[in-house]
């Protein structure tokens, strides 16, 4: 079978390339999938840079989220048919013609669904959620994002318009505001200008800020927790800027690959995760 192999660490557009690959068996409680579409996320690209919090052996299929048909069934499972339509929100190795998974993981998606839904349908929407909730905010409250055009971001962005949350939706470029506001989001600031840590005091009119939900890190994480209020909450998810976040010449948060620490600094606390 065809697959995307990675024989090496590095930036994807050197070391991905197209190889001929081992076709999987389904194990007892497994399901092997032919694959229809699969998501590239960010932290699919981590991986593949070997930034990540942990890295596979190579050489490596990358690929952590899928749909596809079941096309074989292991010893023991139930519930399932060849043929039938699931999406997998979890795994590995899923960058390839078949891959193997338990069936636990698999959810069945009705027909009527499409395929470009229904392949992301679970992983990020869910991490929106968690991540949400976790903030514990009521209605009027006021918390901030990075990232806000990507996958994590547009869903929080409706769930806060759900609950009467106001968000400060923050991007990285000035192109992207009209796309934002006409996804609903009400207060987009593109940090392309210098001054967006003001123009947030000014839209929030003093109003305190409950926390923060950060995918980017590097040089704008102080700059953000700068303008959450004494307790608040920051919320680390991501390194798209590819740099840690660094305090008083420190990194914070815990060993690399750990899975989740929690820190309080300057009235703030943080949570960094490395999903």
């Amino acid at each position: 079978m065809r697959a995307v192999v990675i024989k090496s660490f590095g930036n994807p557009q050197d070391v991905v390339h197209l190889s001929e690959a081992k076709m999987p068996e389904a194990a007892a409680g497994e399901l092997r999938i032919k694959l229809l579409k699969s998501p590239i996320h960010n932290h699919d690209l981590a991986i593949i840079r070997g930034a990540y919090g942990y890295k596979p052996d190579l050489p490596a299929i990358p690929g952590s989220e899928a749909l596809g048909l079941v096309d074989a069934i292991g010893e023991g499972v139930e519930g399932f048919t060849i043929g039938q339509k699931v999406a997998v929100p979890a795994g590995y190795r899923m960058w390839a013609e078949y891959f193997t998974t338990p069936a636990r993981t698999a959810v069945r998606v009705p027909p009527t669904m499409s395929d470009d839904i229904a392949c992301q349908l679970l992983a990020m929407p869910l991490n929106s959620y968690l991540l949400f909730e976790a903030l514990d905010t009521k209605p009027g409250d006021w918390i901030v994002q990075t990232a806000s055009n990507g996958a994590v971001g547009r869903v929080v962005v409706q769930l806060a318009k759900g609950r009467k949350v106001n968000v400060i939706s923050l991007i990285r470029r000035d192109d992207g505001i009209d796309e934002m506001k006409s996804l609903g989001a009400e207060h987009v600031l593109s940090t392309a200008d210098g001054n967006w840590p003001a123009r947030i005091a000014k839209i929030t009119g003093g109003a305190p800020i409950k926390g923060a939900i950060d995918s980017v890190s590097g040089p704008i994480t102080l700059q953000l927790a700068n303008v959450i209020a004494p307790g608040g909450l920051f919320l680390s998810f991501g390194a798209m800027s590819q740099k840690p976040i660094v305090h008083r010449s420190r990194f914070l948060g815990g060993r690399r690959g750990s899975n989740m620490q929690a820190q309080r600094t300057n009235s703030v606390s943080w949570v960094t995760s490395s999903s």
